[in-house]
């Protein structure tokens, strides 16, 4: 049993997480998520969490339209057998073809081995090199980032596709799923209308504390939890 939240510093929050966690939507739940509501302020300077691809495709393009700089479009590169590549185009974050301008916001997708910055980390674009993009991190120094390497493993272990690409994507929107393992100061978030376990989970637990929330609104019904894992949650508990 994990006993320490390296992500979350808010007690309350964490307590929050907790609940939803296992998908308990109590009186507290539900007072806490209310008062997160707001309408939406497109013009906010904060990531926006969409349950569906589209919907962050969309506003990351209506976002980059905004920009008054010529698209710069860098493709990613794949290796491996092709039915390998579908699954690594579906779970990686990486985007097929990565479209950038001078001046756009971007999120870091991975974590860097010299520590300059973390998986969601944001920057602002300030040139494009050939084979180095300069990122200015918020509230930090600018950084020269290098193309990296995803991959995916087969049951053994071994490497069946990989991609390089560099460890970037816009910061306007991304989907729940693709913002898995990011760290965020504050974000926008939509949990109206979600379907998986744990998604809910997955979206609100992105955030140091629950200051940086901001939901565009959310249903009891998108809180879910399968109940295997809830069992399992308490064969862990009965065993302690």
């Amino acid at each position: 049993m994990l006993t320490e939240n390296h992500r979350v510093e808010d007690q309350e929050y964490k307590s929050i997480l907790d609940l939803v966690r296992v998908a308990k939507v109590d009186e507290r739940v539900k007072e806490y998520l209310n008062d997160k509501v707001f309408f939406h302020d497109e013009e906010e300077d904060m990531t926006r969490l969409f349950p569906r691809r589209l919907q962050s495709d969309d506003f990351n393009k209506k976002k980059l339209a905004e920009i008054a700089e010529e698209e710069i479009l860098i493709p990613t590169i794949y290796f491996g057998e092709e039915k390998y590549i579908s699954v690594l185009k579906k779970a990686s974050p990486i985007p097929e073809n990565l479209i950038l301008k001078i001046g756009c916001k971007v999120m870091f997708l991975q974590n860097d081995p010299q520590k300059r910055w973390i998986n969601g980390t944001r920057g602002t674009v300030v040139d494009v090199l050939p084979d180095k993009i300069v990122v200015k991190k918020d509230r930090g120094r600018d950084v020269q980032v290098d193309k990296s390497s995803f991959s995916v493993l087969d049951a053994e272990g071994n490497v069946v596709a990989s991609l390089i690409q560099f460890p970037l994507g816009l910061a306007y929107a991304t989907t729940i799923h693709k913002s898995q393992g990011a760290t965020m100061d504050e974000l926008w978030c939509d949990l109206r209308s979600l379907w998986e376990p744990g998604q809910a989970y997955v979206a609100l637990s992105r955030l140091r504390t629950g200051r940086g929330l901001k939901l565009l609104g959310w249903n009891p019904r998108s809180i879910l939890a399968d109940p295997k894992v809830l069992a399992f949650y308490l064969a862990l508990n009965s065993n302690v």
